[in-house]
């Protein structure tokens, strides 16, 4: 009985929140190969990327298919967005950063996501990863929105933190 009222109490939400607008800002910025950028999306799945590069910004307008708005909801949830640490990882000089700021109606949460790396070294201890990795599955989700070989991708580096995880 307490399972079906879990499960009618989650499935409440999940109706819920998909009826209220989601607005997505991510970036990844810092000193890399390739362009610091910055992303806007809107309820519609209209887009915006900006690109800041050492001249000028450019920015390029896309639209996200509503399927993958709704996969990203749906991973928002399973990731439990909204219960993550706001900072991941470390600081460290020259360093980028990934930020991930989502909001649901009158829900508002932003992650930044540092240097990772060290994490991956500690070989004992992957339990330090796992709360990483949630953020990290749903930047590798925003950066596949956009294939622009300008902009930095962190996806491999992301992709490490998981393989690790996995690993176990």
């Amino acid at each position: 009985m307490m399972n079906t009222l879990l499960m009618s109490a989650t499935l409440l939400a999940v109706a819920v929140a998909d009826d209220l607008p989601m607005t997505i800002s991510a970036s990844h910025v810092g000193r890399f190969k390739g362009a610091s950028w910055y992303l806007s999306v809107n309820s519609a799945g209209q887009a915006e990327l900006t690109l800041r590069n050492a001249q000028h910004p450019i920015r390029r307008a896309f639209e996200i298919p509503k399927d993958e708005l709704l996969a990203f909801r749906r991973s928002i949830q399973k990731e439990g967005f909204f219960d993550l640490k706001e900072k991941q990882g470390g600081q460290v000089p020259d360093g980028s950063k990934q930020s991930l700021t989502v909001t649901i109606g009158d829900r508002s949460k932003t992650v930044k996501v540092h240097f990772l790396a060290n994490l991956l070294q500690d070989k004992k201890n992957k339990e330090k990863l796992r709360e990483p990795a949630r953020a990290v599955r749903l930047m590798i989700l925003v950066r596949g929105w956009f294939a622009d070989a300008d902009a930095a991708d962190a996806t491999p580096l992301n992709q490490k933190v998981l393989d690790a995880l996995e690993e176990e």
